[in-house]
């Protein structure tokens, strides 16, 4: 989507682990016998693909010195393992939260449909929105502008507060939208904390985020920050 060609740092095997797994998780053991490869061959490329964190393994039962292990793609890395292997949804779905005004960017209700007709007219068709808001916030003025199919609303202090359920939620938002599409973040956001959550969870996640400002001569602008 973004990486020119990601796949290229990874051997074919390991490619076609991670497109077998994206489908569920797997034991070992049936995970060699779908991509034919020996056990030891299969272990080879677990380890590299754990250490890049796109892949995880659980313990299901030991008896004596043999372990029972299941292999399942990090979910945090389902987005980034998609890319690798060229397995894309074809689903878009714009993250982003707004208030009423915002210092940067001034009437906050533009923000939903600013980002889409930005993000689409680079050519990622946005299939839906999710935004989280404040409960004094310019919501009913931004769906006259553009469809918002999912919305949170929190108040104002919990965007200021890490120990917050709505930032300690964020990472569980992410990896669930993840199950249906490829998630884009706005992280011009209600609050500096809430930026800068949003930032360390694109990194994390390794999904694209950008940011909306406005230049000198009031034209709008969108900043990619991860791509």
């Amino acid at each position: 989507m973004f990486t020119k060609n990601p796949g290229k740092h990874y051997p074919a095997k390991q490619k076609e682990i991670l497109k077998v797994l994206l489908e569920g998780p797997l034991q070992q053991k049936d995970l060699a016998a779908r991509v034919g490869i020996s056990g030891a061959g299969l272990f080879y490329h677990i380890e590299k693909l754990e250490a890049a964190r796109l892949i995880t393994r659980k313990i299901l039962a030991e008896v004596g010195n043999v372990s029972l292990k299941e292999v399942s793609v990090h979910p945090n890395a389902v987005q980034w393992a998609r890319e690798i292997t060229g397995t894309s949804l074809g689903r878009n779905v714009l993250l982003c939260a707004f208030g009423t005004n915002t210092a940067v960017f001034g009437e906050s209700s533009r923000m939903p449909a600013t980002a889409k007709k930005f993000l689409e007219d680079q050519g990622y068709k946005i299939d839906r929105i999710v935004a989280f808001v404040t409960p004094d916030s310019s919501l009913d003025k931004a769906r006259e502008l553009v469809t918002i199919d999912k919305v949170f609303s929190y108040p104002y202090n919990d965007y200021r507060d890490d120990d917050s359920e709505l930032m300690q939620s964020l990472s569980r938002f992410i990896q669930d939208e993840q199950k249906e599409a490829d998630v884009f973040i706005d992280v011009t956001g209600l609050t500096k904390l809430l930026t800068i959550r949003l930032v360390e969870l694109s990194t994390i996640f390794n999904i694209p985020c950008f940011y909306l400002g406005k230049k000198s001569d009031d034209q709008d602008f969108l900043l990619w920050l991860n791509r």
